[in-house]
């Protein structure tokens, strides 16, 4: 072979080989793009909070109120509480586990059974122990004098029961020998020796 073939053939080989090389580079270049491109697809995102749980410090601790709506019903403790199924011309029930029509707090007060000590209320008629201060049922004490006050049939005092459950009770006391012989609608405290007192709580109930 005569030396311009030879050097004509040496220079096309060379170009091809660089033009596979720089086929390949480039080829493996833009897979190396391509994994680049998406780092955080195999990182799972974030799940939402659950309806009643806000994120804090990167997880979901914050909780919303109690009373706050969720999907179909409300947040108590964090965690969102659907009403039970009950019929709308049934109304709110005292069992639902929901504050929802005349109830001062969860399933008390209103029409609902009076609430425990400590509950929220609008009156005295809303408390088991007849006395509500600063819209809360308050526990109340023989030490302080007119404490609890007046009712529409007269003044009103602090009786403890043997089960240390405080009252406000009208004052006109009537006495029994045992609590089953107490009117009815009355309260009945018993302190032994054949010594009962019945009565009943200060309120228009």
């Amino acid at each position: 072979m005569d030396p311009v073939r030879f050097d004509s053939l040496a220079r096309s080989l060379t170009a091809t080989g660089s033009r596979r090389q720089a086929l390949a580079a480039t080829f493996i270049g833009t897979l190396g793009l391509l994994d680049r491109a998406h780092p955080d697809d195999a990182v799972a995102k974030k799940k939402p909070c659950p309806a009643c749980k806000k994120r804090k410090n990167g997880k979901c601790k914050k909780t919303l109120p109690d009373g706050t709506a969720c999907s179909g019903g409300t947040c108590q403790a964090g965690r969102c509480i659907v009403a039970a199924a009950v019929s709308q011309s049934a109304g709110p029930s005292c069992t639902d586990g929901i504050r929802n029509g005349s109830e001062t707090d969860v399933d008390c007060g209103g029409t609902c059974p009076r609430c425990a000590d400590f509950k929220g209320c609008a009156g005295r008629d809303d408390c088991r122990g007849a006395l509500c201060q600063g819209d809360v049922c308050r526990v109340c004490d023989p030490a302080i004098a007119n404490q609890c006050g007046q009712d529409a049939v007269g003044s009103c005092t602090c009786l403890k029961r043997n089960d240390s459950q405080r009252f406000c009770a009208q004052a006109n006391f009537t006495t029994a020998r045992e609590c089953s012989q107490c009117p009815t609608g009355t309260n009945c405290v018993d302190f032994g020796a054949l010594d009962v007192q019945c009565f009943k709580l200060c309120g228009s109930s």
